[in-house]
This record gives structure tokens, sequence and C-alpha cells, in this order.
């Protein structure tokens, strides 16, 4: 039944062809569609930009738009922002993770990384980044970075040297628009902007090796969710499940991945 499933969903790949992000020859790497185990709040008026899950079991949150940029310490079963600190009105907020002692926020056009104390968001300095800033992981003092290509940028933490690139292919082919990112052991999972679709991506080769489907998320937002987005914030719980939510969607998921 499930490899029927697989069939099924990578003849429906097509939707990464209408973004030009990948090719039908696609077709032999696996696609997985999220289980939802839970229907959690989520604020409807979030421009969520990047979501992490913080030590404490809570869920960091950052947001964008000029004037409504903020990083948002959020009770996952709640949804209710306990913290919140605004950025300048001048900066559009953009990915986060959490590297070498610093809860790091990019920008979107203003070439900056943010540091920012972990518990009380407070900023502690800023370092140049040369690119747009979209999404961002960390694994160890390496923080990751997309802007938007199909190339991801490895950065050394807290320095700013930038310490090489990746690219990210589907069979050979480029995969643009790589947007929020989240680290899985030795794999990157990446939102693919304008899609409700995300790639895992081999860290070491660039390969993308499964597809999540998450078209199905849209479809379970309540009626009248007429201000929802593009699927965009990803986050592994403790327990492996994941956090999936999108920019101004009023339902944060709790998924599992099957294999």
């Amino acid at each position: 039944m499930r490899a029927l499933c697989d069939l099924r969903k990578r003849a429906e790949i097509a939707v990464f062809l209408a973004l030009g992000a990948v090719s039908s020859s696609v077709a032999e790497i696996p696609v997985r569609i999220p289980e939802i185990l839970e229907r959690l709040p989520h604020d409807p008026n979030a421009f969520t930009q990047c979501l992490m899950t913080a030590p404490s079991g809570d869920l960091v949150e950052g947001t964008g738009l000029y004037g409504e940029s903020e990083i948002r310490l959020v009770r996952a079963k709640s949804g209710e922002a306990v913290r919140r600190v605004a950025l300048p009105a001048e900066l559009f907020g953009e990915g986060c993770a959490l590297v070498a002692g610093d809860l790091v926020q990019l920008t979107w056009r203003e070439h900056l990384i943010l540091r920012r104390d972990p518990v009380s968001f407070a900023e502690r300095g800023r370092l140049p980044w040369p690119r747009e800033g979209w999404g961002a992981a960390a694994f160890g003092d390496t923080l990751w970075i997309s802007d938007g290509s199909d190339e991801l940028f490895k950065v050394l933490m807290p320095s700013g040297r930038e310490l090489g690139r990746v690219k990210v292919t589907a069979d050979g082919r480029p995969v643009k628009f790589l947007n929020e990112l989240a680290e899985d052991g030795p794999r990157l999972v990446a939102n693919v902007w304008g899609s409700d679709s995300l790639a895992v991506i081999d860290r070491g080769s660039g390969r993308v090796v499964e597809w999540w489907d998450a078209r199905k998320l849209r479809a379970e937002l309540p009626a009248g969710s007429r201000g929802a987005e593009v699927l965009n914030g990803v986050a592994k719980s403790p327990d492996g499940s994941w956090f999936l939510a999108g920019k101004r969607w009023p339902v944060l998921f709790r998924v599992r991945i099957a294999k």
C-alpha cells in the first residue's frame, strides 16, 4: 500500500515543476506525506519566518515584514507568546537558529546576522552577511544559511566566516527557492518557497533524498483562513515528531513522517 501511495504522490510532484524548482526526473526520490498528530493554536497574524524548538521545550518563532518583525518564545500547546522582542522597523526578520551560544536571527535584505542572548533574546551584536538571509539551521558551531537560491552556505560562528557552500540538487538538477531550514541529524529539511512541500537534503552531497508533501495541511486549515500564505516554519520536536507552520496560519501542526 505504501509503495502504491508513493507512486501516486511521485506523479503529483508536478507542483514543483510550476515553480521551476525541479524536473520530472525526481520520480525516483521518495515522497512522504506528514501524518497529523495534533492541531495546535497559532497566531493568525504571525508572518512566520522561522521555527525552532527551545531547550525548554517551547518554540522560538521569528516573524517578518518591516515594522512587524519579532522574535518570540511560544508555548506550543497554547500558542501563547510568553516573550517577544521586536526588531527595528527597518529590519525584516528571517531564519533563526541556536549556535555557538547565541540565538541568531537573519535579516532579509539588510545583510545582517543578529546575535541574541538565547534566554532574554536581547541583541548581543551584529555580523555582516553579503547575501539575502532566508533560512538558518545549526550543526555544532556551523550555521547553515539559505538565500532563496539552490545553494546553502556554511558559516563558522561566532566569527561569521564563510566555510563553503553546497549546491542542492534533485536527480542532478538544481532545486531553487530554498527557504526556512531545520536540522535532522546528517540531513537538512528545507521549505521550498512558494509551495507547501519540503526537501530533505543530505548535507554532505547536497542531494535531495526525500520530499515531504504537506499540501494536506493547507486543506486542514479552518474555513475562512483566507489570510493564510505559504508553508514556512519547520522544527523537530524532542520526541522525533515535527512542528509545521505557515505564514498567518491559525493552526500549528505536529506531524509524524512515516518511513
